[in-house]
């Protein structure tokens, strides 16, 4: 039986969560300047803004992973295909953990029921308290999830979790709120780095496809 407490300081140290909730909270920026420029279908504007809030989000991930020193965030990041659907997702693994980001509908909920949460919650068996006698099925590592939820693109919350085994609520019925982590000095270094270079990255896919005039300045 593990201790979440122990367990999210070790998988989550401070580096980590600053590193997560300041990738949040530019995706939010991002998303909402996105909006706001979409000035020839106001109606289509924030749904297309939702749809690359969590783009932005792992593109901004996948970034500084790719450039900073592991030791300061020591995950890999994969995309992985569902076969009988063919969606794909993104994610976040090392030999002590891995996690998956997700918009919630509110705080301290999880998010809706999907085959690759409820499939990798079934990791966090190591929660449970069978005897000293128990044999765990698998090797699996934890399963964590970070989830937010804004209103209007302002982010509202971000918090931490253990999905129970079987996916109905979290293991000792508690998030770790981490948008206190927010660092100033590395969102300025995340917009500097990679916010522009997506923006007008999705900014061509979108006005190619929709024929929209953005606005200027």
């Amino acid at each position: 039986m593990r201790n979440t407490d122990e367990l999210f300081a070790q998988m989550f140290p401070q580096q980590a969560r600053q590193i997560l909730a300041s990738s949040v909270y530019v995706a939010s920026k991002m998303s909402k300047s996105l909006r706001d420029e979409m000035i020839s279908i106001p109606r289509r504007a924030s749904m297309l803004a939702g749809h690359a809030f969590p783009v932005f989000i792992d593109r901004l991930m996948a970034k500084q992973i790719d450039e900073i020193d592991v030791g300061q965030f020591p995950y890999q990041y994969r995309e992985i295909t569902i076969p009988k659907c063919g969606h794909a997702y993104i994610e976040y693994h090392s030999p002590i953990g891995k996690f998956h980001i997700k918009k919630s509908n509110k705080a301290n909920a999880l998010p809706k029921a999907a085959v690759h949460r409820v499939s990798n919650a079934m990791s966090n068996k190591i929660f449970l308290d069978l005897g000293s006698e128990y044999i765990p099925e698998n090797t699996s590592v934890p399963f964590s999830l970070i989830t937010y939820g804004h209103k209007n693109f302002n982010i509202t919350f971000i918090q931490i979790g253990f999905p129970t085994w079987d996916y109905s609520g979290w293991e000792s019925n508690y998030c770790w709120d981490i948008s206190g982590d927010i660092s100033k000095e590395l969102v300025e270094y995340i917009e500097k780095k990679a916010a522009g270079e997506l923006k007008e990255e999705f900014y061509e896919n979108v006005t190619q496809k929709f024929n929209l005039k953005l606005k200027q300045g």
